[in-house]
């Protein structure tokens, strides 16, 4: 039972949606990260809100983590307005390209379920075309309490720290928050850093992705995937190194021969 989408839509809305001439595409950033398999297997969440959607590539992912893991009554709640950004705008030669436009109007919420509907999600996700701070009003008064909520909407500080405010409020005592572009948005990264000194939590960061917690079990649990990445790393990183080096050695050797 999908409570969001029971309670937002009398009509499914992906029934005779005009997608026949939309194509499929798949673009995104980030949205395999490692962080999705490690909190989905740790925390089983089923019930997910993305904040922040653009074609859906991170929903589907996390989709595909969640039905492989057997997870049952999942719901992911996409909050987006599917108009773009305003760095979209900006680039006046990207605009149509990136957006879809049609008229002037933006067609990226078609691709947006194109793309669900091709991954054959349209079963657990959930639309919800407003703008972040509207999507969590809404979601409040539904008394929605995500297991998970993935914040990756607005990239300037004061709107993700507004993003983190309005949204950590709603996350289950039990869940995680994830954000992405941590370290590579300067304004991602100090509004992480202040909302996580604000409420006193423990920020779980790398490159890319912070996590954050109001269990520190769950926060302990994210340390140790970290460390076992960077770990990992770190070992490929030395093979590759000791491969370089004896390569190196045997093309000297066979120089002198």
């Amino acid at each position: 039972m999908r409570r969001i989408f029971n309670r937002l839509y009398d009509e499914d809305p992906y029934l005779d949606a005009p997608l026949a001439d939309v194509e499929v595409d798949m673009q995104g950033w980030g949205s395999t990260h490692f962080f999705f398999r490690g909190i989905i297997e740790h925390l089983k969440p089923s019930m997910i809100v993305e904040v922040g959607s653009w074609k859906g590539r991170s929903a589907l992912h996390m989709a595909d983590l969640c039905k492989a893991s057997g997870i049952e009554n999942l719901e992911i709640c996409c909050v987006d307005t599917w108009l773009g950004t305003s760095g979209i705008w900006a680039r006046k030669g990207q605009v149509k390209e990136e957006l879809k436009l049609k008229n002037g109007w933006p067609m990226l919420y078609f691709t947006f379920m194109k793309n669900v509907v091709e991954a054959g999600h349209q079963d657990v996700i959930t639309p919800l075309p407003l703008p972040s701070d509207m999507g969590a009003q809404v979601l409040k008064r539904m008394r929605a309490r995500p297991d998970l909520i993935y914040i990756d909407a607005a990239h300037d500080y004061d709107n993700c720290l507004r993003d983190l405010r309005n949204y950590f409020d709603l996350l289950d005592d039990n869940g995680i928050l994830l954000g992405d572009d941590y370290e590579t948005i300067d304004g991602v990264t100090e509004a992480a850093q202040e909302f996580a000194r604000e409420k006193e939590l423990i920020l779980v960061g790398t490159r890319s992705k912070f996590v954050l917690s109001k269990n520190v079990q769950h926060v302990h649990a994210m340390q140790a995937l970290l460390a076992e990445i960077d770990a990992r790393r770190a070992r490929v990183a030395e093979a590759k190194a000791r491969a370089a080096e004896e390569a190196s050695a045997g093309e000297a050797g066979g120089e002198e021969a």
